[in-house]
Parts: C-alpha cells; structure tokens; sequence
C-alpha cells in the first residue's frame, strides 16, 4: 500500500484491499564455505543439516533448499535427491524435484529442490542425499564452523546411522514461509 487519500474510519472497520502483491517468502542463507564433502553411493551417502529450537527455520513451511555442487573430478550418475527427516531419520516430505548427477559441472554450482511447503520442527533436517547415484561422486561446500542452534550429521546409510559432524554446516539457502 503505497498512499491513502481522504480515508478515515471512526467506528468499527474498514477493508483495505491490496493488489499486486507477491508471496515469494523469506530466505535463510548460510553462504560460508572454506571446505566441501562428498557424497556418493558408496562413501557418504547422505549429508542432513539439524535445525534445533530458536532456528530460524523452526515452525516454518520450507518450499526450497538449495546447495552448491561440482562433480568432485568424477563422472557421476545416477540421481541426487533431498529430504525432509525427524532426528531419527523417519522420513516427512520428498522434494518434487532431482538432480540427475551426471550433469553436475567441475566447479560449484547452485542447485534447487522444491519441497511441498512442509513444516520444520525443532530437530527437524533438510538432508541431501546420493543414495540413488550409481557412480563417481559429487562435492558439496560445507563450512568448517558449527550453526548456530544446528548441526551436521552424515550417514553412509540414507535415512539411518546418523552420526555428527562436529563444528561443520552446510552452504545452504532454503526458501520458507511462501504462500
């Protein structure tokens, strides 16, 4: 709303209409990077960024995480995909969208995965996963310090045997509170 003229109201309501408007949400961005991870079908399969109480993100509907990739010197293949997990793993929402990882470049590149406006409660992660690769590896930027009210956690078992990444998180940009 960019001006009124000659409005007032002295008892009860009035409506105010406003057009034009766009619901594109907000944004957290952790854009610190000085190391990176791999993540293949073999090694690390799944990299899961632990939101806890007084993030940010908790209590928020997540529509899109978005992480930088290269293609760690390999030739990857196969499918690259993200979640939404409780802490233990359980599964709450799969992203609409995949990377097929043979077309990852050899320097980092941002790539989005759109999610159904889930969500995050604490202890809640958004995880990335290369369970569905069949070859090679790709590299994922983390930074070598730890979230505030957040950790890092690994798996070389998608959706299980979490263990922690201690003073790590991951280069991430999420999409939340969208209409």
């Amino acid at each position: 709303v960019t001006s009124f003229q000659t409005m007032r109201s002295t008892s009860g309501t009035t409506a105010i209409k406003a057009y034009n408007f766009t619901a594109t949400g907000s944004t957290f961005l952790q854009n610190l990077t000085n190391n990176d991870r791999q993540l293949g079908p073999t090694a690390r399969q799944e990299l899961a960024q632990q939101f806890n109480a007084g993030h940010v993100l908790v209590g928020e509907n997540i529509s899109t995480a978005s992480w930088w990739f290269n293609n760690a010197g390999s030739s990857p293949t196969g499918t690259i995909r993200a979640f939404i997990r409780q802490s233990d793993g359980t599964l709450i929402a799969t992203s609409s969208t995949a990377l097929d990882a043979s077309t990852t470049t050899g320097g980092f590149v941002k790539y989005t995965f759109v999610f159904p406006n889930t969500a995050l409660s604490a202890g809640d992660m958004i995880t990335l996963s290369a369970a569905d690769m069949t070859g090679g590896a790709i590299d994922n930027n983390i930074q070598d310090t730890e979230m505030t009210n957040g950790k890092l956690f690994e798996t070389t078992s998608t959706g299980s045997s979490y263990v922690q990444m201690v003073a790590k998180q991951m280069r991430m940009e999420v999409t939340y509170a969208a209409a």
